[in-house]
């Protein structure tokens, strides 16, 4: 492949997956915005493109200064691990490059131009894959806990607990149980 041709099929790649991400959130992305959730998607779709373009090639495609791809670089891990918001957009984003990419038999540059190296881009993916792990595990744990607490709470007021009346709401023993109580 002549690098002509390498650099419009890399255009093409963008465009395709910027119009199917488009497609997907129904609404024009609009790239002179610097609303939040604007920048989040610009950011999600940038760093989902990173493998296949050069900083300067995705600066072009969404008329940004190369810098801005660099700081979107550098704010992707942070926001992995707290932005939902972002983790949602990016994974969606992910999602459409790789299919437009396998669509086009197009490869991502594992060593491009800056001679990054393997193993450190795949360590960083693990370390993101562990990260997200780890936040998975609290949510769950948060949830328990949150849970327990509940049932605590209303044990403590002493509620009517529901049987396991298939009509739903309180047997005829324990409404006579709580009308006397009261």
């Amino acid at each position: 492949m002549s690098p002509t041709e390498y650099r419009e099929s890399r255009k093409f790649l963008f465009k395709v997956v910027r119009e199917r991400y488009e497609e997907l959130l129904g609404a024009k992305m609009d790239l002179k915005s610097r609303k939040h959730e604007q920048v989040v998607h610009r950011m999600a779709l940038a760093n989902s493109l990173r493998p296949f373009l050069t900083c300067q090639g995705i600066g072009d495609m969404l008329s940004k200064d190369h810098s801005s791809i660099v700081h979107y670089q550098k704010e992707h891990h942070p926001l992995l691990k707290h932005s939902a918001y972002y983790r949602e957009q990016f994974r969606r984003s992910l999602q459409i490059v790789d299919e437009v990419s396998t669509e086009m038999d197009l490869h991502p540059n594992i060593l491009g131009r800056s001679g990054a190296n393997v193993d450190g881009q795949v360590q960083a993916i693990a370390d993101i894959i562990l990260d997200l792990e780890n936040l998975l595990d609290r949510m769950l744990i948060n949830r328990e806990n949150a849970r327990a607490i509940w049932k605590r709470r209303l044990e403590a007021i002493h509620l009517p607990t529901r049987d396991t009346n298939p009509a739903g709401g309180l047997s005829k023993d324990k409404k006579r149980n709580s009308i006397h109580s009261k």
